[in-house]
């Protein structure tokens, strides 16, 4: 057997390895971003985040409406 023979397995297996860490990789980016805009979209589309939260911002928003 030679040299090259004897190590043809390990580039099978690191291929394998950069499969699993790139689908590990892609699978965890798609979750972070869905929470990241689940969150956004919960802080910015529910009706009480348009509604000022103090007097004071109400009458200013009602000032330049």
């Amino acid at each position: 057997m030679t040299r090259l023979e004897a190590h043809a397995d390990d580039r099978e297996r690191l291929s394998a390895d950069r499969d699993w860490t790139f689908l590990l990789t892609l699978i965890t980016t798609t979750l972070v971003v869905a929470v990241t805009a689940y969150v956004l979209s919960v802080a910015f589309l529910r009706p009480s985040a348009k509604a000022p939260r103090t007097q004071r911002a109400a009458t200013i928003a009602h000032a330049h409406s």
